[in-house]
């Protein structure tokens, strides 16, 4: 048992910030079960994924605004195309592009065969490539 103790410890230190940990809970068998338990209130947990969310949001556009490789310029310029035809103004922040970005992953996954989710394909691939390139020549 000491050994599932330190892993579920090791597993809790991450997952105490989502508003929840693991507990061992031994059963009227003898055999023990792991319990998921809230340890935040719903608003208190729904406040810690806007923030996450934001900071996301903030990283990828931040990622693609500082990355001044070609393929990175090319998918900048499509994704801000993509969020001035749907939210009607050009994109500005990091937060604004990070949207943008996801807005295009999300189309992806629910309609791969439109064009913004092909074009958004071949785009960041491009850049994956590149910057996988870039990695491995340093």
């Amino acid at each position: 048992m000491a050994d599932a103790s330190q892993i579920i410890d090791s597993f809790n230190k991450d997952l105490e910030k989502s508003g929840h940990k693991m507990e061992p809970a031994k059963q009227p068998d003898g055999t023990y079960q792991v319990l998921l338990k809230k340890i935040l209130s719903d608003e208190e947990i729904e406040r810690k994924d806007r923030e996450f969310g934001e900071k996301l949001l903030n990283v990828i556009g931040n990622n693609l605004l500082e990355d001044q490789s070609p393929e990175a310029i090319q998918l900048r310029k499509f994704l801000g195309a993509v969020y001035q035809t749907n939210v009607g103004m050009s994109v500005e922040t990091p937060k604004q592009v990070g949207i943008a970005w996801l807005a295009c992953l999300e189309a992806q996954d629910k309609d791969p065969n439109s064009e913004i989710a092909k074009t958004f394909r071949a785009l960041n691939k491009c850049l994956e490539r590149e910057y996988v390139r870039s990695r491995l020549s340093v």
